[in-house]
C-alpha cells in the first residue's frame, strides 16, 4: 500500500479475499495530487492451472522444457525470481532465480536481466550447460520478456535435441534423393 500511498500504481500477484490473483491498484488523485482512495483491477489467477497444462503438453524437442519466472514490479519485490510456471514438476519455485547450471554460472538471473530490455515479441538465446539433459549437456535456453504481468519466459532445450531433428532431416533429404534419383532413371 506504501506504493499506492506514495501515487504509484501497484501490479502483481497475490491472495485477496478468498483466492489468487493477477492485480494492478492505481491511485486515485484529488485535484491537488493527494491520495484520495485506490482502484483495482484484478482477475482470478486459477487460470494458470490451465496455462500451465497446455505449457505442459506442447512439446520442444524430445527433452525440452518450458517455463515462466516473475521478474518482480520494483526494487526488493519479494516475489521477484518465483518460478510461475515450470513443465516440469520437480521444480521448486523457491530459489529458482539463484539456479546455477553446470558450470556455476547464475543462468537465471543473466536471462532474466537481459530479458528486461528485450524489444516486444522479440526473442534472444543463451547457451548454458543444461542440469537438466543427460551429463550435463550444452543446450540453449531461447526467451523472451512479457512485459504487461513481468514475465521472462523461457524454453531449455538441449544440443542433442537439435542435432537429433537436424540427422533426422537429413535422413528424409538422402530418401527422398534417393526415390527421386530411382524415378528419373528408371
Amino acid at each position: 500500500i506504501s506504493q499506492i500511498l506514495a501515487g504509484k500504481n501497484s501490479s502483481g500477484r497475490g491472495f485477496i479475499l478468498d483466492g489468487w490473483y493477477t492485480y494492478t491498484y492505481k491511485p486515485i488523485l484529488d485535484p491537488y495530487g493527494q491520495v484520495i482512495g485506490m482502484a483495482f483491477v484484478g482477475f482470478d489467477a486459477s487460470f494458470m492451472e490451465n496455462l500451465r497444462n497446455s505449457l505442459m503438453n506442447t512439446k520442444f524437442g524430445n527433452r525440452g522444457h518450458v517455463w515462466v519466472i516473475y521478474t518482480g514490479q520494483f526494487p526488493g519485490d519479494p516475489y521477484t525470481g518465483e518460478l510461475v510456471i515450470s513443465s516440469r514438476l520437480e521444480r521448486s519455485s523457491q530459489g529458482v532465480y539463484y539456479a546455477q547450471d553446470a558450470q556455476g554460472s547464475y543462468f537465471i538471473q543473466d536471462i532474466c536481466q537481459a530479458a528486461l530490455k528485450l524489444s516486444p515479441y522479440q526473442v534472444n538465446s543463451k547457451s548454458v550447460y543444461l542440469k537438466t539433459s543427460p551429463n550435463r549437456a550444452p543446450g540453449n535456453i531461447w526467451y523472451t520478456y512479457f512485459k504487461e504481468w513481468n514475465w521472462v519466459i523461457g524454453v531449455e532445450l538441449p544440443d542433442q535435441d537439435l542435432i537429433d531433428q537436424k540427422l533426422a532431416v537429413a535422413k528424409r533429404f538422402k530418401t527422398l534423393f534417393l526415390s527421386a534419383q530411382a524415378l528419373y532413371s528408371g
